[in-house]
């Protein structure tokens, strides 16, 4: 079992391991109030044996790299990851787009998120 929508942070995660949850939680940087929060969540769930699942929001390409970030500081995933949200966008705001090949994703490896924003895009979709 699966427990999405009803975890969103650690205290979630808390109750539902206390009550006798046994599945994997989803684990959604967005949902969890950012890395520190989504990180929080994994660290109750190893705690208490539970599974983890790698999910996602549709985040573009600078959510999906923060996600692949926090996942990249785990010791296991075993349900899994989805983080095809910027292939789903007709245009981004970075310079070059993420890694996707054999079903999976490269971990950026530049400084910070290891990601570019096209500053030339950016301005292009600012709201005037």
């Amino acid at each position: 079992m699966l427990a999405d929508e009803a975890v969103q942070d650690a205290r979630d995660g808390l109750t539902l391991a206390a009550g006798g949850f046994s599945g994997a939680f989803a684990l959604k940087i967005a949902k969890s109030g950012g890395v520190s929060g989504v990180l929080e969540l994994a660290h109750v769930a190893q705690a208490a044996g539970i599974g983890l699942y790698g999910g996602t929001l549709l985040e573009g390409t600078i959510g999906t790299a923060a996600a692949l970030h926090a996942w990249a500081t785990l010791p296991e995933l075993a349900w899994g990851t989805e983080m095809f949200g910027p292939l789903l966008l007709t245009d981004d705001i970075v310079a070059e787009p993420l890694h996707y090949h054999d079903f999976g994703v490269e971990l950026p490896t530049a400084p910070g998120l290891g990601i570019t924003l096209d500053e030339d895009k950016l301005a292009h979709y600012a709201r005037r």
